[in-house]
């Protein structure tokens, strides 16, 4: 309930083949040892655990010499162990922290958690330290054929001086013939720097491996790593679990790509499946009121890559969230596509006050499902999120503008999953945003959600598509949807025509059912919604949630018209969502769908009479 000293060192290694023992010191205070502290197994035996813990506010902790708990190195070989280190003032290790798996083993690295609230900046390195580590932290695995792989760091200082890391090599991550390990250093109030080196998280390689990729947690007020980081599989190994990596400043922006001090990585960042099979890794980006940068994202290499094996895999995942711009000084290509046999596309998520493009190409997401001759696979998420009152997304073909390839597999597959939202107008060239399906597998259509626009508080915001919009499915598969929202006046209403200027669509929106269901798929829905405003629709035509005449038929789908503080108005022509009987199946149930239309007025206008039609064909029921 005091302090606790220690006269000496504390030893309790195994004997023979036997394993490390337990060594556990408490206080409330402070705890000082005057000497090393060692748990390690010996022949075959695995590291024993080490726990220190202060609980008083201000509690030191401080170990005159190193600190190890490995296992053995002779027979077999033993696993790394485990130290747990909890203080809540400074805490200095003065020597060296090791709990790696046994050299010649097949055995998994061990396990080092740190917590330190002291006031001081906690360093690792050697030099003279108040708080940290003064030496290395090695939690490699053995280098036997197919091991455990390396094992873990974490390490959370409470400090507004936050974490610097002198050089990289200072915590040692070796794999051996296994997985990646895993690093974790979280600042949670000040600055985090790693002055010299990047990480490298790969597996181990060699013949017969299949590794997976490490994975790297980041976080500071501000974070500089001067290199780059990889966390790849090897063989049949997936990418990194995830590159986590978090700057919390509220002015400065946050780099990925060439930057040589405060707040980026000076590299570039790679989550990459081995080269026989596996999935791409995740690379999450978190960035504050300061900003997000990607330098030079199609450089080579890429600055951001998560991809699927060259032999068959999924693609992998990259996240973007900021609360101020997020910035890509070039245009090119981000993609996370499937590959092989069966590969699904990857996915992308964007969030962030402003996105910005500079160059003179536009920046392509691509997150296509495996377009290997008769591949089946569905196509990816992608999600883009613009927070900014009043600021236009544009996706086309331009300098500055956003393209999405988003299409199922080959052979089959479904669309992919895309949602666009604009604080402000959307902008979209129909042949930009490419989502299709193909093969005769079955493969449902893509699901495209365009919001533009904020009811409450209003800001005006519509959404323009040049051309049409597709999201069919195939085979077997069912149609997709496309859901439209925005919030514009009643004098400046969404318009289906085309010749429409700034404000609807000039195309056709389609999501009919693929032709090889029998009856049993549907055709898709297509939802148009002005919150505040109305919907004109000169030419109903173009609005199709139907299916083929030839082949096996559909059910029909979903046709929805909301403009409950505004008029819609028709023009002549068929608003339809029918069953379709097919040729080859003409006994089977196709059932009509369902035409909604809800608003505070709806008027006709032109020539000609409008038919609504959701009737049934076959042996299937009316619609409504």
């Amino acid at each position: 309930k005091g302090n606790l000293t220690v006269v000496q060192g504390v030893n309790v290694d195994g004997v023979g083949s036997g394993f490390g023992g337990d060594i556990k010191l408490e206080a409330l205070n402070n705890i000082t040892v005057a000497g090393a502290l060692s748990s390690n197994g010996v022949g075959d035996g695995s590291g024993g655990t080490i726990t220190t813990k202060t609980n008083a506010v201000g509690g030191t902790t401080t170990i005159s010499g190193g600190i190890a708990s490995a296992g053995g190195t002779a027979g077999a070989g033993g696993a790394g162990g485990t130290l747990n280190m909890t203080s809540t003032g400074n805490m200095a290790v003065l020597g060296n922290v090791n709990v790696s798996a046994g050299a010649t083993s097949d055995k998994k690295g061990g396990t080092v958690t740190i917590k330190a609230d002291g006031a001081s900046l906690f360093s690792v390195g050697p030099g003279s330290v108040v708080n940290g580590i003064n030496g290395t932290i090695t939690a490699s695995g053995g280098s036997a054929a197919l091991s455990g792989g390396a094992g873990a760091i974490s390490i959370t200082a409470a400090s507004t001086s936050g974490i610097t890391i002198n050089n990289s090599a200072d915590l040692i991550l070796a794999p051996g013939t296994g997985s990646g390990g895993r690093i974790a250093l979280i600042a949670s109030a000040g600055a985090l720097n790693v002055n010299i080196g990047g990480f490298n998280l790969d597996a181990g390689a060699g013949a017969g491996n299949n590794g997976l990729g490490g994975s790297l947690t980041l976080t500071g007020t501000t974070l500089f790593v001067n290199g780059s980081i990889s966390a790849n599989g090897v063989g049949a190994g997936s990418g990194g679990a995830q590159v986590s990596i978090t700057s919390s400043s509220a002015t400065t922006p946050f780099v990925v790509g060439a930057v040589s001090s405060g707040n980026g990585i000076n590299g570039t960042i790679s989550a990459n499946a081995g080269a026989t099979s596996g999935n791409g890794g995740i690379i999450a980006l978190t960035a504050g009121a300061g900003g997000l940068t990607v330098s030079n994202p199609v450089s080579n290499p890429a600055s951001l890559t998560a991809n699927a094996s060259a032999g068959v895999g999924d693609g992998g995942q990259i996240n973007f969230t900021t609360t101020g711009n997020l910035t890509f000084t070039q245009g090119g290509t981000l993609a996370v596509d499937g590959s092989g046999a069966t590969g699904n596309g990857g996915s992308f998520t964007l969030t962030a006050n402003l996105l910005v493009v500079g160059g003179a190409v536009p920046l392509l997401f691509s997150n296509n499902a495996s377009q290997t001759a008769g591949a089946i696979g569905n196509a990816g998420n992608l999600s883009i999120t613009q927070n900014l009152l009043g600021a236009d997304l544009t996706v086309g073909s331009q300098a500055g503008n956003i393209t999405i390839i988003s299409n199922g597999g080959i052979g089959g597959g479904n669309g992919g999953n895309l949602a666009l939202t604009s604080k402000g107008n959307l902008f979209i060239t129909g042949s930009s945003l490419t989502t299709n399906t193909s093969g005769a597998a079955a493969g449902n259509g893509a699901v495209i959600t365009l919001n533009a626009g904020v009811p409450v508080p209003f800001s005006s915001g519509f959404v323009y598509i040049a051309g049409g919009l597709t999201a069919n499915g195939t085979g077997a598969g069912s149609g997709g949807k496309i859901i439209i929202g925005q919030s514009t006046s009643n004098t400046d209403p969404f318009q289906v025509d085309s010749s429409a200027l700034s404000n609807g669509v000039t195309g056709v929106l389609q999501v009919n059912a693929g032709d090889g269901g029998g009856g049993l798929n549907t055709a898709g829905t297509i939802s148009i919604t002005n919150t505040l405003g109305g919907i004109d629709v000169i030419d109903p035509g173009s609005l199709v949630t139907s299916a083929s005449t030839s082949g096996n038929g559909a059910s029909g789908g979903l046709l929805s018209l909301t403009a409950l503080k505004g008029t819609i108005k028709l023009n002549g022509g068929t608003l339809s969502a029918q069953g379709v009987q097919g040729s080859a199946v003409p006994a089977a149930a196709y059932n009509g769908g369902i035409v909604s239309i809800s608003a505070l007025d709806v008027i006709t206008q032109g020539a000609g009479t409008i038919n609504i039609n959701a009737s049934g064909a076959g042996l299937g029921n009316g619609g409504g």
